[in-house]
């Protein structure tokens, strides 16, 4: 009785190898079955739309690429809009979330879970930059991640204040990331086509209006510099330009006053009083004599660094050149700097006054005391 149940007990210990190389092989037989599909489809959205992101863990690459592997005619579809464009701001610290639902607000993409979960993929929830976006209504989910991810879609801003020579503005272009150069903006920028020119001359000295300006880092000079063009010609309407024949002076007069405005004042407030000074000496067949056109005409000065040089010397003002109104009369040969739209309806605009000359107060403000004759000038010198 003893043997047999022995051999009971022993029986099943010699079939359970067997039973354990059954269940490795279905083991691996499902693991084949799931594993295969799956680098398939990873390999497969590697191609399509980029490889997973490394700070996945596995469960989610394998949730994120099941997904995914069934919805990619969604991400690759365009949203079906006109292609207008829209600037999208996001601002620093958004959550991504919050970037996914203003672009569904703002009708870029259909599906924001679908958006979310590419995002994730890709690692592009961690790398949106800050800023702001020409973005179209006809992207995809694809084209829209990756312009969220690529500083080259990200737009540039630039600020032009009044006063600004184009070299100066130049070296602003070449601080700005914008892909043409400062050496040729300067070369196009002073050799614009007379047929596009606002006032049909070449040089855009004074027609690039003050502002804060946001472009593509792509786009082109010639786009660029057309921009500025046509931003001039929608400010300065007719209605402004027949204001300064009334005035007895051409556009070109005009932006030329402007720019001199622009560098002789220091406050909006004076802009038109200042007009009103040039147009009294204009009138009276008085030189300009602004300090300014001298400061051009001087150009660089290397040893203080700058275009504008200040104080200037009494041999500076007989420098011989088309641009110094102490040795010409009437307007220089062309604006100075830049100026903007507040400067030129002032020149459209101007106080009537009677005052000839103007002189800065020695109380450190920025604002001039105004005179009528030479006289009263001379007594409101600081010394």
């Amino acid at each position: 009785m003893a043997k047999s149940v022995t051999r009971m007990i022993r029986r099943p210990l010699r079939g359970k190898p067997l039973i354990l190389l059954i269940l490795a092989a279905v083991i691996v037989l499902l693991m084949i079955a799931v594993i295969l599909p799956f680098q398939k489809n990873e390999s497969r959205l590697a191609v399509l739309i980029g490889s997973a992101s490394e700070d996945l863990s596995w469960l989610q690459r394998i949730r994120l690429i099941f997904i995914l592997s069934r919805q990619l005619d969604e991400l690759s579809q365009p949203v079906g809009g006109a292609g207008n464009t829209s600037i999208i701001t996001v601002d620093e610290g958004e959550s991504v979330i919050s970037v996914a639902q203003e672009m569904l607000d703002g009708g870029f993409i259909r599906d924001k879970e679908l958006f979310l979960n590419y995002l994730v993929y890709r690692g592009i929830d961690k790398k949106i930059l800050p800023g702001k976006y020409a973005m179209q209504d006809n992207l995809s989910i694809l084209e829209v991640g990756d312009h969220l991810m690529d500083p080259a879609y990200r737009l540039i801003s630039l600020t032009l204040l009044p006063g600004l020579r184009l070299e100066e503005i130049a070296d602003l272009i070449e601080q700005s990331g914008l892909r043409f150069s400062s050496e040729a903006f300067l070369i196009a920028a002073k050799d614009y086509p007379a047929e596009l020119h606002p006032a049909g001359g070449t040089s855009l000295e004074g027609y690039l209006l003050a502002g804060v300006y946001e472009f593509k880092r792509s786009i082109s000079l010639e786009s660029f510099l057309n921009g500025f063009v046509n931003h001039f010609q929608r400010i300065v309407d007719e209605d402004m330009v027949e204001a300064f024949r009334r005035n007895g002076i051409t556009l070109e007069q005009a932006v030329t006053m402007a720019s001199m405005i622009g560098r002789e004042a220091m406050s909006p407030e004076e802009y038109p009083m200042i007009a009103s000074v040039f147009y009294n000496r204009l009138r009276a067949g008085m030189r300009f004599e602004s300090d300014p056109t001298v400061q051009y005409a001087v150009g660089w000065n290397e040893n203080q660094k700058t275009w504008w040089k200040n104080p200037l010397e009494l041999s500076d003002l007989s420098v011989y050149s088309e641009y110094n109104t102490y040795m010409i009369a009437g307007f220089p040969k062309g604006p100075i700097s830049n100026s903007s739209i507040e400067i030129l309806r002032a020149v459209a605009n101007p106080d009537q006054t009677p005052f000839f000359y103007f002189r800065a107060k020695c109380d450190g403000s920025p604002y001039h005391n105004f005179a009528v004759t030479y006289e009263e000038h001379l007594q409101n010198d600081c010394n």
